[in-house]
């Protein structure tokens, strides 16, 4: 008498499928593919200072500090070679840089100060200027700062395995901070397929995996999902292990929960 299915079937951890065949998307939330033909557009650069890493948005703001009091020094010292009461007590272009990096800065030592209208006038938009940019920078590292970041960790492989005498699709993730608690957290995974219509138009589906419970009140540890393979309404019913690459070309897992200290949601 043949072995049934459920016994051939023996617990494996889930085949690793090459990114540069599979679109996917990280552990982190970014995507892997890469799209092409799309360019910065000023609406998204906010967005985008968000995205970028602390480093180099720390060498950005650097380098415009810099530049733009390099600007303002090197227009005060055209105009001081020729008129020397452009700033008092200033000569060399060190010099008006240090009052350019001053007026900046709101720091006002009182050695330098402007005393022509051209450098007066100058001034006036330099402030301007200061208080743009400075407004700007404020909101960006505040919202850097105050932008929910979890750290959820997943299981390094998901396995296929008995759960309850039923071949199940299992994996584990787990709240990576000690200090905090998720309140409400909620799991849903969707399996993605690319498929081709009748008509030869290529799509990429995705089909919702039914976990045995999706939601817990509090995550203190871990949290384990589990979905039976041998419902029959699973979109990878009937998987065997000649057949599980097709079915696994791409999973996506999103996790909302609360946190505890921050109280909010992510």
């Amino acid at each position: 008498m043949p072995e049934s299915p459920s016994l051939l079937f023996k617990p494996q951890a889930v085949p690793q499928v090459s990114l540069d065949k599979l679109p996917s998307v990280a552990r982190s939330g970014n995507t892997v593919a890469h799209r092409t033909q799309v360019s910065l557009r000023p609406e998204d650069l906010f967005h985008w200072l968000l995205s970028v890493s602390w480093m180099r948005l720390l060498c950005m703001c650097v380098a415009i500090y810099l530049l733009l009091n390099a600007l303002f020094a090197a227009l005060l010292w055209i105009e001081g070679r020729s008129n020397p009461d452009t700033v008092v007590n200033a000569e060399t272009f060190f010099e008006y840089f240090a009052f350019s990096v001053q007026t900046f800065s709101t720091v006002g030592y009182g050695h330098m100060y402007p005393h022509s209208d051209y450098a007066n006038s100058l001034m006036a938009v330099y402030i301007f200027v200061n208080m743009l940019i400075t407004s700007m920078l404020t909101g960006l590292i505040f919202g850097r700062f105050s932008r929910p970041n979890p750290r959820i960790v997943f299981s390094k492989v998901a396995v296929i395995s008995m759960h309850n005498g039923a071949r199940s699709f299992i994996f584990r993730l787990a709240n990576g901070r000690s200090h905090n608690r998720l309140f409400d957290l909620s799991v849903r995974i969707s399996l993605m397929r690319e498929e081709v219509s009748d008509e030869g138009v290529y799509t990429r589906s995705y089909y919702d995996l039914r976990l045995l419970r999706d939601s817990i009140p509090v995550c203190p540890l871990m949290f384990i999902a589990v979905h039976d393979l041998d419902d029959q309404t699973s979109p990878m019913y009937g998987c065997t292990e000649e057949n599980i690459h097709q079915y696994l070309r791409g999973i996506v897992v999103t996790v909302d929960a609360c946190e505890y200290l921050a109280s909010f949601c992510v």
